[in-house]
C-alpha cells in the first residue's frame, strides 16, 4: 500500500460493509480494507464530511435527516491496522492524557455513548445510552472529536453507529460547536 497520511472510517451502503479508506498527502486514494466491523483501540479521530452529503444509495436526495459514520483518523495517531477474520482494527497512539476532569462527566446510570452524523446537516449527534440501550440525553449539531478513545461500529444499516463503553470514557469536552469524547487513562 502507498504511504497514507490519514484515513476515513465509513460505511460502504452498496457492499454493506464498514471501510478504512487510506489517503495520500494529496487527498488521493491510497488503499482501502473493507471489513464487518471496525474497533479502534486508544483513537484520536474526528469527524468529516463528504461529498455525496444527504444522498441516498441510489442517488436520491434523502428526504429526511439520515444519519451516517465519519471519523477520520490521522496515520501519525496510529501504531497499527490489521485485518482479523473480517474485522478491521485500527490501534492508536495514545496522546496527551488529560491532566484533570473534563468538565461534563457521563451523568449517573449512561453505560454507554454512540455517535453517528446526519448526512442532511454535516452535523453530528452523540447519543448517551442507560443500560437498556435507551437514549437519555442527545447532543445534537456538533463536530465530534475524540482524544485516547477506545471505540467499536454497531447497528446495522441504516441505523448504524460507533460506540463507547461508560468504562472506556473519562468525560465530555462540550461547547455551542463541537463534542469531544475523552478516553479514560489505561491501565
Amino acid at each position: 500500500m502507498p504511504l497514507w497520511v490519514y484515513a476515513d472510517i465509513g460505511f460502504d451502503t452498496g457492499r454493506q460493509v464498514w471501510i478504512l479508506q487510506f489517503h495520500d498527502a494529496k487527498g488521493d486514494g491510497a488503499g482501502m480494507l473493507a471489513g464487518r466491523s471496525i474497533a479502534v483501540k486508544d483513537g484520536t479521530s474526528f469527524q468529516y464530511a463528504w461529498a455525496d452529503n444527504g444522498q441516498l444509495p441510489n442517488g436520491e436526495r434523502n428526504p429526511r435527516d439520515f444519519f451516517h459514520v465519519r471519523q477520520r483518523v490521522l496515520a501519525e495517531h496510529v501504531l497499527k491496522v490489521t485485518l482479523n477474520d473480517g474485522a478491521i482494527e485500527v490501534e492508536g497512539i495514545r496522546g496527551m492524557e488529560a491532566t484533570s476532569e473534563p468538565p461534563f462527566p457521563l451523568p449517573e446510570g449512561v453505560v454507554a455513548l454512540q455517535f453517528a452524523y446526519s448526512l442532511a446537516s454535516s452535523k453530528g449527534k452523540v447519543e448517551l445510552l442507560d443500560e437498556n440501550g435507551k437514549v437519555v440525553q442527545v447532543l445534537a449539531d456538533r463536530w465530534v472529536i475524540t482524544e485516547n478513545l477506545t471505540m467499536h461500529t454497531v447497528g446495522t444499516y441504516p441505523q448504524i453507529r460507533l460506540r463507547a463503553e461508560a468504562k472506556d470514557v473519562l468525560g465530555l469536552v462540550v461547547t455551542a460547536t463541537t463534542c469531544t469524547i475523552v478516553g479514560r487513562k489505561q491501565g
